[in-house]
């Protein structure tokens, strides 16, 4: 396969990732590389699905709030500002957040 920044045979290799080892395909002439996005996935689906944490429901101004772990908000890429929906599973008892895309 070849680069489409500079026309270059890309190379295999793999990187660390979050504690996880990913094969990634690398540009040897530019630099660019290209992961997988089917093993990316899955590579986020273990990585979330590691450990449930315990959060305590804190209190914002009137609201209340769940806060995010550090590794959560690092591994979606999560930032202030970012918009977020919702919803409650009545069968599985839990609530379901849906990230969106920043309203900026």
């Amino acid at each position: 396969m070849r680069c489409g920044e500079c026309g270059t045979d890309f190379k295999e290799s793999t990187r660390e990732l979050f504690g996880e080892t990913i094969t990634l395909w690398t540009c040897p002439g530019c630099g660019e590389e290209l992961v997988d996005a089917q093993e990316l996935a899955e590579v986020q689906k273990r990585l979330l699905g590691a450990r449930p944490e315990r959060r305590r429901i804190v209190q914002v101004g009137n609201s209340l709030a769940v806060t995010l772990p550090r590794r959560i908000v690092d591994l979606l890429g999560l930032k202030k500002g970012d918009v977020t929906s919702i919803s409650y599973d009545v069968e599985k008892k839990a609530f379901v957040v849906t990230i969106g895309t920043s309203s900026s």
